[in-house]
């Protein structure tokens, strides 16, 4: 491994072993990498109280030690680069991430090993560490505490490295034979990167925002079941499907699929045979300055699933996503929220925005929260000409209306139901109600229980 002085271009030789700490305050997204201004030699090596710059280093032995500052504001130490992607330790929080590089001064994130890990907060001062041990085991530790390791102590593990055969953005652990013994592409979390397979079982995580990829919790996923895709979603009352690409995209026989990817050269959500041959496939790449490096799949934040380019090396664009609408997402307009054609979100008759300013937040219900033990009489606020996203991934109960009314009046549990009268149809809602969609078919009707009696079933419009 090299260190170059970028201040006067000599070459510092630092063997395995050698600890490096980072100190510089920038901003963590942008390229500028590994900036170091201390080097402690476990092993022989030149050591310079100087800065410091890895530089196109694509593979790094056992017994490497970084360190930085556990700071949103800390640059972040990059042991290993190629011409399209990074492996760094960031500070604030603590993480280990995979972005890709796509220009000169910045990066974009799309893997972060301890994604699925609650950050911890540090008292100041407090380092975040990468060791990767002599043992093979890849680490990461805020303060004094293990928040990550890969699980490859005693394996055989001799290198860390990103792959440099397509240079996709594969990171791996890999024995004295170059064998992988572990491996990012095996451990999806809220992307695809080109190349990589996603396989039956496995389940992409939208993050919160991006491009900072902090975890959410879980509110919405993506899972490859009988060789579909589903989208669902998790509001605290269990995951619902809101989403399956054969329902909506490809009605075909999905018996043969052993994989989804993005479609090799092109561009495009597929569904793969195990032989590689594709069974289904979304649009490819716009016909622009792209190459296939530079496109990924992602669940994201509001819910969507959409793949991605990068246009002439600038910025990233969505080019494909699954929800066309707003009023198909689940929580468009939040809890109890209506949502238009026009994508205009407003609340029911007495509900209340929970944010004047911005109803894409949701509504309350109107008198106090409905208690089961409550002796004050529960109705249903009637509103004729709306559908649930969830109901076409349901069952329904085959029972008249007034079964229906009866059945979610007796569960607790039950904030709403949907019925179809032309097809006697119940739809109960459990937990909390999401977004509701207006349509223009009167025959579908939704009733939401409240604690009182409610006059009426007009929409008191608010635009956003």
């Amino acid at each position: 491994m090299q260190q170059r002085d970028i201040t006067s271009s000599s070459v510092i030789m630092a063997p395995a072993g050698i600890t490096c700490v980072m100190q510089l305050d920038l901003f963590r997204v942008y390229k500028v990498i590994a900036i170091l201004v201390a080097c402690t030699c476990t092993s022989s090596c030149i050591a310079a109280q100087t800065t410091n710059i890895f530089t196109n280093v694509a593979s790094v032995p056992v017994g490497l030690t970084l360190t930085v500052a556990d700071r949103a504001s800390s640059l972040p130490a990059v042991p290993l680069e190629t011409d399209n992607f990074m492996f760094s330790l960031e500070g604030g929080p603590c993480r280990l991430t995979i972005r890709h590089l796509y220009s000169d001064i910045t990066s974009w994130l799309l893997w972060n090993a301890n994604y699925f890990v609650k950050p911890l907060t540090l008292a100041p001062g407090r380092k975040c560490t990468l060791e990767f041990t002599t043992t093979g085991d890849l680490q990461l530790l805020a303060g004094n505490t293990l928040i990550w390791h890969s699980g490859t102590a005693g394996k055989g593990v001799t290198t860390m490295s990103l792959a440099t055969v397509g240079d996709y953005g594969n990171f791996r652990l890999l024995d004295a034979e170059n064998r992988t013994v572990w491996q990012s592409f095996d451990y999806p979390e809220f992307a695809i990167f080109p190349t990589q397979k996603f396989r039956p079982g496995q389940t992409l995580v939208a993050p919160t925002t991006l491009p900072t990829g902090a975890f959410s919790g879980g509110v919405y996923s993506l899972e490859f079941q009988n060789g579909d895709l589903r989208l669902y979603s998790n509001f605290g009352s269990g995951p619902k499907l809101y989403w399956s690409l054969q329902q909506k995209l490809f009605h075909g026989d999905l018996s043969s699929v052993a994989y989804a990817a993005l479609v090799p050269n092109v561009g495009g959500l597929g569904l793969f045979r195990s032989d590689g041959s594709i069974v289904f496939s979304t649009p490819a790449l716009p016909p622009l300055d792209s190459s296939a490096h530079d496109n990924y799949l992602s669940v994201d934040a509001d819910g969507n699933l959409r793949t991605y380019y990068l246009v002439k090396g600038l910025f990233w664009d969505a080019y494909y996503q699954v929800l066309e609408t707003g009023c198909e997402y689940p929580s468009f307009c939040g809890a109890y929220g209506i949502c238009s054609n026009n994508q205009t979100c407003t609340c029911p008759t007495s509900f209340k925005p929970i944010n004047a300013t911005d109803l894409t937040q949701g509504c309350r219900r109107p008198g106090s929260p409905i208690a089961c033990s409550s002796s004050t009489p529960k109705k249903f606020h009637k509103l004729t000409g709306y559908d649930y996203v969830y109901n076409q991934y349901s069952q329904p109960l085959q029972v008249p209306v007034s079964k229906c009314n009866q059945l979610c009046l007796q569960d607790c549990s039950c904030v709403a139901y949907f019925y179809y009268s032309k097809a006697s149809s119940c739809f109960l809602i459990d937990g909390e109600l999401r977004t509701i969609q207006k349509i223009s078919d009167s025959t579908k009707l939704a009733f939401i229980k409240v604690q009182h009696e409610i006059n009426g079933g007009e929409l008191r419009i608010i635009q956003i």
